[in-house]
């Protein structure tokens, strides 16, 4: 039985999180750091959107396994979020979006 409310709430973050990514993408003017971004935190929400919370039909599981792909959702959603975290706080100490530049 889909577990609605959880799918919801995890949805709902992953939502806000693209939203943050997005607009930070917009900020900043160094494609190095735009490829860090793309990679460690809209990379993971593709999977958890089009993957693990997309359509239960397209998936290689049976519904029984609803816990273990929300699990699955909680544990690549929270490395995201802390990846997107580590990124702006590393990009406000080097000089905010504007000026970080990544160097190599």
């Amino acid at each position: 039985m889909p577990d609605t409310t959880r799918r919801f709430a995890l949805a709902n973050r992953s939502r806000a999180l693209r939203s943050n990514a997005n607009a930070l993408m917009d900020r900043l003017e160094d494609n190095g750091l735009k490829s860090m971004v793309r990679v460690s935190v809209l990379h993971p929400l593709d999977d958890i959107d089009g993957l693990f919370l997309g359509d239960p039909d397209n998936r290689p599981s049976m519904p029984v396994n609803e816990d273990m792909w929300l699990t699955n959702v909680e544990f690549v959603l929270a490395l995201a979020e802390r990846e997107y975290q580590r990124l702006e706080k590393t990009i406000a100490e080097y000089g905010g979006p504007k000026n970080v530049r990544t160097v190599g």
